[in-house]
């Protein structure tokens, strides 16, 4: 039996078409009859996106249009070298075309690299300006309560005991705003990795720790304006009031 008969399948292909034992089993392709004489496991070879296809692979020289080799990243140079020689042997008047297949397989990825460099950056822009309100609003806050900070300055309050006044307020805000916030966010990231075959499931300990983290950026930032009005002399601050 010639070669160009023989064919190889995958995992998908063997369930499809209910094989029970395919080695050795008659497939014909198009016109073409042949032999079953090997399974290879399933592999994605396409975007994760998809799901596995049954494939079938066929051994013909004479149909042959592409060829694979693999090397290591040491090694791609001089392979690269031998290979533009040989070609150069059989092919003088005709350039060589390759590609990288990890450059394939990222292509196939751009919009997704794309969107998460999007979303970092908005989410900086988002994080500067949240900062900057924080900060507007402690002020102001701390302007109001200037009388009030003086008095309990007075009367023996310290430094924390100010901060943790002015700070609480804006605590039970961001916990509140978080409690909503990451409901919302595991909703849209689910049904974003939906559309993948192939999916990874999302913890919740990752929305934990990004409200970790924004509640210690907000602390962090309230807390300047915070000890400047612990700080103040509450003689000043009485006096102007």
């Amino acid at each position: 039996m010639a070669d160009s008969t023989h064919f190889l399948i995958n995992e998908t292909a063997v369930r499809e078409m209910g094989l029970k034992d395919p080695i050795g089993a008659r497939l014909r392709i198009r016109t073409v009859p042949g032999t079953i004489i090997g399974v290879v496991k399933d592999f994605n070879y396409a975007s994760v996106r998809q799901k596995i296809e049954p494939m079938v692979f066929q051994f013909s020289p004479k149909d042959c249009q592409q060829l694979y080799i693999k090397t290591n990243p040491a090694g791609t140079e001089s392979a690269l070298h031998a290979l533009r020689q040989i070609w150069k042997s059989y092919y003088d008047d005709m350039p060589i075309s390759y590609s990288f297949l990890d450059e394939s397989y990222q292509q196939q990825y751009m919009s997704e690299q794309k969107q998460g460099t999007l979303f970092n950056f908005f989410a900086i822009i988002a994080i500067l300006i949240s900062c900057l309100g924080l900060l507007g609003l402690c002020t102001y806050t701390a302007q109001l309560k200037t009388k009030e900070i003086g008095i309990r300055k007075v009367l023996g309050a310290t430094v924390f005991n100010i901060m943790q006044m002015l700070n609480k307020e804006f605590l039970l805000l961001i916990i509140i705003a978080n409690i909503i916030a990451i409901p919302v966010a595991l909703y849209f990231t689910s049904n974003w990795l939906d559309g993948f075959a192939f999916r990874t499931t999302v913890p919740i300990t990752i929305f934990l720790g990004a409200g970790i983290l924004t509640i210690m950026i907000a602390l962090f930032t309230v807390s300047f304006q915070s000890i400047k009005a612990a700080i103040a002399n509450p003689v000043k601050s009485l006096k102007d009031e």
